[in-house]
């Protein structure tokens, strides 16, 4: 069986959706995080823990033994939330392991 993964990266959590090609949900991860609130009025993320969130969930959903069979790969990110290099770097310059 073939599967898509979705990765959507909101304001207060990232939620991984793997569907299979009729559409149905084959497995489902979440991960919270906290707005970060350095002054009155603004509002931040951490941007390794973002990563770490979308890694998290990730690593859940393939742990459910679709990773291998995945053949698509969406992100949905508010304001450029989130990004991955072919070296698998990313947030703040850190180096992170493989998926």
């Amino acid at each position: 069986m073939t599967y898509i993964m979705g990765i959507d990266v909101g304001t207060t959590g990232t939620k991984v959706t793997v569907f299979d090609l009729n559409g149905a949900m084959v497995t489902q991860r979440y991960r919270s995080y906290e707005l970060l609130t350095p002054h009155p009025g603004w509002r931040e993320l951490d941007p390794n823990e973002v990563l770490e969130a979308a890694y998290d969930c990730i690593r859940g959903c393939c742990a459910d033994g679709v990773g291998a069979k995945i053949r698509s790969v969406s992100v949905s990110a508010q304001g450029g939330g989130l990004g991955f290099d072919r070296q698998r770097r990313g947030g703040a310059g850190q180096q992170h392991g493989q998926l």
